[in-house]
């Protein structure tokens, strides 16, 4: 605060000090005059390329001029010329000879500019002009002679030197001159085209698109261009914007339609895609365009229309004939299916993903089609190729329709044996089947060489609680949970599990121990907490039932049996809390949800 009050009170001094006041006020002029020079200079160098005079009978012609009205100069220089002479004469000639040039009328400028060059050689431009008649004759080294001697630093100088080292393909020097001449959109155009000859195409794309937003000529050729570049780099969103602007053009050219259909595509836009080409596919007849609509179709779970699109690709690719075997087994045409297989393994070379994946196809058509052995057998070639778990699930699911027991356990024990991944689900069909026995022995063989599975400890409890040995179940689960486990979701199913079995022995204090650590574990578990919630309602724990009960209230993915079970709770526990009112309204919500159909 102190070091402001001070900066604030050496300022009040300097501004009360005369001299540095005068000299402050001094350099405060200077700069204003640089200001306005430079302004001048620049204004200058960008609109001072016509001669001026101040002569009355030439103001008409630079009104003129600057309307544009050229074939109106050269007629009212006719008339006054004889009038004229001097400096006059000469200004006068040289806008005559301008407005031939830009009329287009190259003979009668040269007619012109030629004597005046001569005549009156202070009027530089007439001589450039020569210069300028030359190039577009095509008469460059005449042109570069000239242009040598004219050292005039303006845009109109700059571009028409550009041009002239642009046509003899000097494109370091044209580039150099068409940089100071920014304001013509012709030097921008070049600088764009030289820029993509030389493969520097983002600055091309960056000229084309000053052109596109400031000059209307150039706005078809800058799209094109701009479309062009995006769509090499894989730029979609950039290229669906200039797309989009080429349909304001074009609204119902086709191709521009199609390209923006798979410019959505590319960027995830599967439907929109789907409604911009679906009605202009048999009008464009592009197999590009079947290809997209029967991936998106097919992407879309659409297989009906999928098997119709991908039919319409006259070359299809493996991808292609892969999609379609899928999409003909999703609709059930197991048959054609296995045609195509048959006739893709017969006729092409394969590699070992493929010959699995249409041997894993066989299987899906046979097994639909119930031809059980053919299913085993390519199920058989699999495992010959790839030893692997996922192989023998698949011969388990055939044994599982085959209602042939003992295969599918066997099956499933082998896919667990190679990937432990599975030994859960080995384990609950064995619960499900009750081979608990069968489940024991192996549970023990893997204890036996790892006392402290976790996975092996939590289903003999489970096993042995199913057998109703319920002292040997806890020990295993106790031995479980005081390892602890790694595994977080199966140490929460111990607790559950343990206070589940202390439940049933009637031991309400104890089994609520294990469901509050279960809890502590998985806070959100619907059955922990109904069964804990259960235990403190006999207990008259009123309060603590309600603040596990409303956590479980806010799952929205209830079952309605379970939502009938919460609800019924909750309104005892309102009950037994006194909430009179809110217990009957959740009474309500209960006898209304065993009502629903």
């Amino acid at each position: 605060m102190g070091s402001k009050q001070s900066l604030f009170k050496k300022g009040k001094e300097l501004l009360t000090n005369k001299k540095f006041l005068f000299v402050f006020i001094i350099c405060l002029f200077l700069g204003i005059l640089v200001s306005i020079k430079l302004l001048f200079f620049q204004k200058t160098k960008n609109f001072s390329f016509y001669p001026e005079s101040t002569h009355l009978q030439i103001k008409p012609i630079l009104k003129l001029f600057s309307q544009k009205q050229y074939m109106n100069i050269t007629s009212y220089v006719e008339t006054i010329l004889p009038s004229l002479e001097g400096e006059a004469k000469a200004v006068a000639l040289f806008y005559k000879g301008e407005s031939y040039f830009k009329e287009k009328k190259y003979s009668e400028a040269w007619n012109v500019f030629f004597p005046l060059s001569r005549s009156n050689p202070e009027i530089w431009q007439a001589l450039f002009r020569l210069g300028c008649l030359h190039a577009l004759r095509n008469e460059l080294l005449e042109s570069e002679i000239i242009f040598d001697k004219i050292k005039a630093d303006f845009e109109e100088v700059h571009y028409w030197k550009g041009f002239v080292f642009y046509q003899q393909n000097m494109k370091k020097e044209a580039k150099g001159e068409f940089l100071k001449a920014l304001s013509y959109p012709e030097s921008i155009h070049s600088l764009a085209l030289i820029l993509h000859s030389e493969g520097d195409e983002k600055q091309a794309s960056a000229y084309y698109l000053m052109l596109l937003k400031q000059y209307p000529d150039y706005h078809e050729e800058a799209l094109k261009y701009l479309i062009a570049y995006y769509d090499k780099n894989k730029d979609y969103h950039e290229l669906l914007k200039y797309l989009n602007e080429w349909e304001k053009i074009y609204p119902y050219n086709l191709k521009n339609r199609e390209k923006k259909a798979h410019t959505l595509y590319s960027l995830g836009k599967k439907q929109e895609a789907f409604d911009i080409l679906n009605p202009i596919a048999s009008s464009l007849n592009s197999q590009e365009s079947y290809r997209i609509l029967a991936e998106i179709t097919f992407d879309l779970k659409n297989y009906p229309l999928a098997i119709q699109f991908f039919s319409k690709i006259n070359q299809p690719n493996k991808e292609d004939k892969k999609k379609l075997i899928t999409a003909l087994i999703q609709t059930y045409q197991y048959s054609d299916a296995i045609q195509l297989i048959n006739s893709l393994t017969g006729s092409q070379t394969l590699n070992e993903d493929e010959i699995v994946f249409f041997y894993k196809k066989l299987i899906q058509c046979h097994t639909g089609l119930e031809e059980w052995q053919e299913a085993l057998k390519y199920a058989g070639i699999l495992i010959s190729i790839e030893d692997k778990a996922e192989n023998y699930l698949l011969i388990a699911e055939i044994f599982k329709m085959q209602k042939n027991k003992s295969g599918y356990l066997s099956a499933l024990k082998e896919a667990a044996n190679r990937n432990p991944a599975y030994l859960s689900h080995f384990f609950n069909e064995l619960l499900e089947t009750g081979e608990t026995d069968e489940g024991l022995t192996v549970l023990n063989t893997i204890l036996q060489s790892t006392p402290n599975h976790e996975e092996a400890l939590y289903f003999k409890g489970k096993f042995l609680a199913a057998q109703n040995k319920k002292e040997d179940a806890k020990i295993a689960l106790y031995r479980l949970i005081y390892l602890p486990p790694k595994n977080k979701e199966l140490e929460a199913e111990g607790f559950y599990l343990l206070g589940t079995i202390l439940f049933d022995e009637d031991k309400k204090e104890e089994a609520a121990v294990f469901f509050e650590n279960a809890l502590k574990v998985k806070p959100d578990s619907p059955k922990v907490i109904l069964k804990l919630s259960l235990i403190y309602l006999a207990s008259k724990k009123y309060r603590q039932a309600l603040e596990i009960l409303n956590i479980l209230k806010k799952d929205e993915t209830l079952p309605r049996e379970t939502q009938i079970i919460l609800y019924d709770f909750l309104s005892r526990a309102e009950q037994g809390a006194g909430n009179i009112q809110t217990a009957a309204f959740y009474k309500k919500r209960m006898e209304s949800l065993k009502n629903m159909k």
